[in-house]
């Protein structure tokens, strides 16, 4: 019974902050994995689910670049929190919650640079007249395809 007053005074102050200070100005549920092109710039509002007045303000916040093809990047919860606070947004104005960890995998396709370089020289040969180049590496830039003579 004695522990029972200090602990619904404790209650009451908790549910005075809470009526004091309202709802948080925004709330970040973090996913636990996404998607993302490739070496991209991956912005906030692409991971995490925002809620609250300042939630459109913060969603084109950068978390850095996206992984290459197949690899992948962790970003913790904590270090968006900490992102939000050098944006001017912490305390107890921000609720960062969800997963402890949001793993990005980027995706995109690998360029056979070979291959890349064979489908180039067949267009090239198909649009030029008589379909020879004259060589069989096209024109490097600033060199003009034929030569006056």
């Amino acid at each position: 019974m004695r522990y029972c007053v200090p602990l619904l005074l404790a209650l009451m102050g908790l549910g005075a902050a809470t009526a004091q200070h309202g709802e948080p100005r925004l709330r970040v549920r973090v996913r636990p994995f996404e998607k993302v092109p490739a070496y991209q710039e991956v912005r906030l509002g692409q991971v995490a689910d925002l809620q609250g007045p300042s939630a459109e303000s913060v969603a084109d916040l950068s978390l850095g670049r996206a992984p290459g093809p197949g690899r992948r990047r962790v970003v913790s919860r904590a270090a968006i929190s900490r992102m939000l606070g050098a944006a001017g947004l912490d305390g107890e104005a921000v609720v960062v919650e969800g997963a402890a960890q949001l793993r990005l995998m980027g995706i995109g396709q690998r360029l056979d640079v070979e291959r890349a370089r064979q489908v180039l020289e067949q267009a090239l040969r198909a649009s030029l007249p008589g379909g020879r180049s004259g060589s069989s590496r096209p024109p490097g830039p600033g060199v003009p395809a034929t030569a006056s003579g």
